[in-house]
């Protein structure tokens, strides 16, 4: 379910599938104006993973950035199946225009941390105190596990590529992994 087309297996907490923006189809996933939210899905890792990343389509609208200072961000956060383990987090995501960019997030560094668990992916919205507050939209999320076959899993779908003007973000993380 990457598109968000339809419900799938997403929780959400103070966000939803909207049809107000999207990056491709009809539905995204989106967050609420002045108020932290989250949407995540349960995830049964590979045990022989060699690579994995996500990538998906990200919209703050509006921005709530200065320089590269972030007010309003998306952050993901890869949590053990029970939550009581935060397994690696990003950093604050945002954009300086509120036009549709690529996040690609590699998780190499964490990577022996989720082989073979069952693992929460959770995209937390978060808000400041002050006004203007961003509502992120998300669409078009795929995370990619490489096994040693070479398949990913699962395999990707083809996608449209950005509008002329999108901003692309490809963050190589430096994950927090706790053992």
């Amino acid at each position: 379910n990457t598109g968000f087309e339809t419900v799938g297996s997403w929780v959400t907490d103070q966000t939803a599938r909207t049809t107000s923006q999207a990056y491709a189809g009809s539905w995204s996933m989106g967050s609420t104006p002045g108020v932290d939210g989250a949407f995540y899905q349960t995830v049964a890792f590979p045990a022989d993973a060699i690579s994995s990343t996500l990538t998906f389509q990200l919209k703050n609208d509006p921005p709530d950035v200065i320089g590269s200072t972030c007010f309003d961000y998306l952050q993901v956060v890869v949590w053990d199946e029970t939550f009581s383990n935060d397994l690696g987090s990003s950093p604050a995501i945002c954009f300086e225009t509120n036009v549709w960019g690529t996040v690609t997030l590699d998780f190499s560094a964490i990577l022996d941390s989720l082989k073979g668990k069952n693992i929460n992916l959770v995209f937390y919205a978060v808000q400041d105190s002050i006004l203007e507050h961003a509502i992120f939209y998300v669409d078009e999320t795929y995370w990619n596990v490489e096994t040693p076959g070479g398949d990913p899993t699962p395999v990707p779908t083809a996608t449209t590529p950005p509008p002329p003007g999108g901003e692309d973000l490809r963050v190589m993380l430096a994950w927090t992994d706790y053992p």
